[in-house]
């Protein structure tokens, strides 16, 4: 990586119950502003490694094609968001991601039925982050305007990456907090206990005072 290249300096990994939220600083330490993706366009989850990557880039995906009558058709393409840093600074970028996928069953698929399994990537240990980058704005070339994933890695100049362990989210003490619930409690009860105690020498002195 070239010293004025675009690069990711930290990620953070969170998660609500609901949805993952990814967030990602990026340095841009060159004299000019570096435009990028700020959308996903691929999940990935290993779960012998528990390492979830995140590709922010269009590098080794395929052209989305739709057979038909034997020719090849273009299908609707979706192109990525993309943001922008400025020169010799740091932006963050926030990405909402679902706790599960579903990916194909490799090992229940067969050649006549596909199987699909839900992957828990919420359970995470290790981030891979890429985000592909550039010195210019993308434009569509429409010299070639079905190849729209090979002009997307064409005007990438770069891609920055990032590995990381995910740092798990500080675990609270149960245990602590149920001595401090029993502490309170025992507190309150040993109160009423002197305060009966209290009343109950009171009305001996009185009817001892009366009797006398």
């Amino acid at each position: 990586m070239a010293k004025d290249d675009l690069s990711i300096s930290e990620t953070t990994l969170t998660d609500d119950g609901e949805h993952l939220h990814l967030k990602i600083r990026v340095h841009n330490p060159s004299n000019r502003t570096r435009h990028f993706y700020s959308s996903k366009r691929a999940l990935r989850y290993d779960s012998a490694t528990k390492t979830l990557e995140v590709q922010m880039s269009d590098h080794g995906l395929a052209e989305p094609r739709l057979l038909r009558y034997g020719d090849e058709k273009p299908t609707t393409f979706i192109l990525p968001s993309f943001t922008s840093v400025d020169p010799q600074s740091d932006t963050e970028l926030s990405i909402s991601l679902p706790r599960t996928i579903i990916r194909p069953d490799i090992a229940k698929s067969t050649t006549t039925s596909m199987k699909f399994e839900r992957v828990p990537i919420h359970e995470a240990t290790a981030l891979k982050v890429d985000i592909a980058w550039s010195n210019t704005p993308y434009y569509e070339d429409p010299r070639i305007p079905y190849d729209h994933r090979q002009q997307l890695v064409n005007w990438a100049k770069g891609v920055a990456t990032h590995k990381s362990a995910r740092k798990a989210p500080p675990a609270t003490d149960q245990t602590d907090k149920a001595h401090d619930i029993d502490g309170d409690q025992g507190g309150e009860q040993h109160t009423d206990r002197d305060e009966k105690d209290k009343n109950r020498r009171h009305k001996d002195r009185k009817r001892n005072r009366d009797g006398d």
